[in-house]
């Protein structure tokens, strides 16, 4: 995975204006930016480092170059430094993916929080999920893309995953998608998650864009797309 990634995943979430309005749009906070760029830590907190140095080989290079000796290299210590915290590339693979749930979950709680009163609470869940897909789409993708399971036991991840899914189960619970079903909050929950993955996945896999469909932002195009899916009436864009 060629460097710029991240520069171009971010370029694309960066959120902007619809064609025809006026006003500077407030830019959220990306994901990656929790990431540290460089190594920086001290006595105590070097699994921390080690885990962010090994998202940043993921993003930058995939999953192929990532082991204990290139995360020590990227982070700045001594090869043997990462088995004092990990044992294998298995046990790092599982940190790492418990890290991406964390920050998962803290994403679509930032932007549900930031959108709840001029969008929806619900519609800034869905933006969250697909602004992390964009932001750092090599953890998202090892996330969710099925290999996980391949690598490593995913049942140690129910800790990790159980919160972010929460967050829509709860929002569910609160905003029954009546226009779609009848007190079915399991179904709801299912398809409210369904189509907000497929669009990050459509998303992050250029299948198409934004400037398709006559948006000038991913950030405007996602709102339209969740508020149209929760029966919210949308105005043509431009």
């Amino acid at each position: 995975m060629k460097r710029t990634t991240r520069a171009r995943a971010a370029k694309a979430t960066r959120p902007a204006r619809k064609a025809g309005t006026t006003g500077r749009a407030r830019k959220p906070a990306r994901t990656q930016d929790r990431v540290p760029r460089k190594a920086n830590y001290h006595h105590g907190n070097l699994r921390e480092a080690l885990v962010a140095g090994a998202i940043r080989v993921l993003e930058e290079e995939g999953i192929a170059a990532l082991s204990l000796r290139r995360v020590a290299k990227e982070s700045g210590v001594s090869q043997a430094a990462p088995y004092a915290h990990f044992a294998d590339k298995k046990s790092l693979l599982t940190e790492v993916a418990n890290r991406g749930f964390a920050l998962f979950r803290d994403r679509m709680a930032q932007e549900a929080e930031r959108a709840a009163a001029r969008d929806g609470y619900l519609v800034g869940l869905g933006k969250g999920y697909v602004f992390f897909a964009l932001e750092i789409p090599a953890l998202f993708h090892l996330m969710f893309g099925g290999q996980l399971s391949e690598l490593i036991d995913v049942d140690c991840l129910q800790q990790s995953f159980g919160p972010s899914y929460q967050l829509l189960v709860d929002a569910i619970h609160r905003h029954p998608l009546t226009s779609q079903y009848d007190a079915t909050p399991e179904l709801d929950t299912a398809h409210a998650w369904s189509l907000v993955h497929g669009l990050a996945s459509l998303l992050q896999a250029k299948t198409f864009a934004p400037r398709m469909y006559g948006y000038d932002s991913v950030d405007a195009f996602a709102t339209d797309m969740l508020r149209k899916f929760l029966g919210f009436r949308v105005p043509p864009p431009g």
